[in-house]
């Protein structure tokens, strides 16, 4: 019997004829546009190894190791671009020349954009965070409420935060306790959520307006601000600090910028001087009682001081010895002194003045204590020289009258030597006698010319000691309210180079903000 499976091996069908030949074009195109492929991408691989520039092994090495880290490598690019060429491999529709360009195009491309895209998140600079108090630290921790030039309505500072409910305002030093008892508070309100205001109350425990309003702070869309309301009492509130806390960012600030001038100076004008205020006219400070201040004398001569710091009804001495008589040549009593509601440095001037007396024909130097003047350094300088030049008239006189009496003496002596009788030795006696008188007043009055001559050094002393205070001597202080504990001092008025030895407060934060130092004043006249 004939097998039927024969007769299709020796005689395929037309079917199997046309399958034939098809399949084997279809495989020989794939397999034409799969080559194609895989040349084009090694083409774009040679083309960008080519263009790499040439590095150390230490570059290299980095570079390799952000090759193999990096998603834009050349490898996942190839592996990109043979997947490309795969995708188009198996499929159906479009050329081959169609499908390889596109195939080509991708896989030089794709490398390059995320090389790029890597270059620019290298060189991005980082993000700086701000936080909340950065405004205050820029402004050094200064946010002065009064003062010359400060208006009724301050713009204070930023307070970077979005919530004004998590910013804490704390007053330090709002209790006074001279002349009258006196607490400054402050009461928060919540205004809406973008808004908060702290009113300022000021209370007493005696005076008709033992509780006012007297200003308040603003804190709206991150700008804290302050107001005071009218006529109110600015004598106390600058002089405390404000604590401002967002969270577990904290500083303390002053309210108060310090007042700067030159250094103070003595004039020897009048007998009492009231210098150069501390600030200027209507500035309100606070109770006088509480004040002190501190002194340094700079560019003085050899001086002994009894202290270095004022305060209320106490005096600073300042004395200038004189080693050969012990006394002291100039004596200046410096104190703060309050006038018409303002402050100022006042100084009292006295000086050992010689004082010349005549008794008896006699005459004597003494030393008392008199208001030192311009004009009484002159009179007093006159008088010494009006009583050495009588003195020395009186010496010429008396001297010449002596010349006489002993050329007289001497007559006498030869006289009786040479067997002269009793009226020559009763003579004698008389002339002996008034010699011994003129030489008693001659004693004297060379005692009276050298006290002169020394008054009149001691003058020279004086006035010369005058002349270099005047010229040279500075008065440098600083006016504060002194504060307990390590709180510092609230420092109100200063010279330009203050004198050392206050604390000043000690910032909350660690970081330091550059200080802006005020200009120099020229000195006070």
């Amino acid at each position: 019997m004939t097998n039927p499976n024969s007769q299709l091996e020796s005689f395929p069908s037309e079917e199997l004829q046309f399958f034939t030949p098809v399949s084997v074009g279809i495989l020989a195109q794939l397999f034409c546009a799969g080559l194609v492929m895989a040349v084009t991408a090694a083409i774009s691989l040679s083309s960008s190894t080519r263009n790499l520039p040439i590095a150390s092994a230490e570059t290299s090495t980095e570079a390799s190791d952000a090759q193999r880290s990096r998603p834009d490598s050349t490898e996942q690019g190839l592996a990109a671009a043979t997947s490309n060429a795969a995708n188009a491999t198996n499929g159906t529709d479009g050329s081959n020349e169609t499908n390889g360009a596109e195939m080509t195009e991708g896989s030089s491309e794709a490398p390059v954009a995320d090389a790029d895209a890597g270059t620019a998140a290298a060189t991005t600079p980082p993000v700086t965070s701000v936080r909340a108090l950065d405004d205050v630290r820029q402004k050094s921790r200064k946010l002065p409420l009064a003062g010359e030039g400060v208006s009724d309505e301050i713009e204070l500072c930023k307070i970077f935060t979005q919530d004004p409910a998590a910013v804490t305002l704390q007053l330090i030093g709002g209790d006074f306790t001279v002349p009258e008892q006196m607490t400054l508070t402050l009461k928060p309100f919540p205004v809406n959520a973008k808004a908060f205001l702290w009113k300022v109350s000021q209370e007493s425990t005696s005076g008709l307006a033992r509780n006012q309003e007297i200003g308040e702070f603003i804190l709206k869309e991150q700008q804290l601000s302050f107001r005071w309301f009218r006529n109110m009492d600015k004598g106390k509130l600058p002089f405390c600090r404000l604590k401002i806390s967002v969270g577990p960012d904290s500083e303390i600030c002053d309210l108060w910028s310090v007042t700067r001038s030159g250094a103070a100076k003595v004039r020897f004008a009048k007998s009492e001087q009231m210098m150069d205020e501390f600030v200027p006219a209507g500035i309100r400070l606070p109770p006088f009682e509480i004040l002190e201040l501190d002194l340094t004398l700079k560019n003085w001569p050899e001086h002994e001081v009894s202290g270095e710091k004022l305060t209320f009804n106490e005096t600073i001495t300042v004395t200038f010895p004189d080693e050969e008589s012990n006394n002291d040549l100039i004596t200046l009593k410096l104190s703060l002194d309050k006038k018409e509601g303002r402050y100022a440095l006042r100084g009292e001037y006295l000086f050992n003045a010689p004082v010349v007396s005549t008794r008896r024909k006699k005459t004597d130097v003494n030393y008392e204590e008199e208001k030192l003047t311009e004009d009484q350094l002159k009179k007093t300088s006159d008088s010494l020289k009006s009583s050495a030049a009588k003195v020395e008239k009186e010496l010429d006189s008396v001297q010449q009258i002596l010349t006489t009496l002993n050329e007289r003496q001497e007559g006498l002596v030869q006289q009786i030597a040479n067997g002269a009788g009793n009226a020559q030795r009763a003579a004698l006696q008389q002339v002996d006698a008034q010699i011994t008188d003129k030489e008693d007043e001659e004693a004297e009055l060379q005692n009276a010319k050298e006290e002169l001559n020394a008054a009149a050094m001691t003058m020279e002393n004086i006035e010369s000691l005058c002349e270099d205070i005047g010229n040279q001597g500075q008065i440098q202080y600083r006016l504060y309210r002194p504060f307990a504990g390590d709180g510092g001092d609230i420092v109100i008025a200063a010279t330009v180079t203050e004198p050392a030895g206050i604390s000043q407060p000690a910032a909350a934060i660690s970081e330091p903000a550059a200080a802006i130092e005020p200009a120099a004043v020229e000195e006070n006249r």
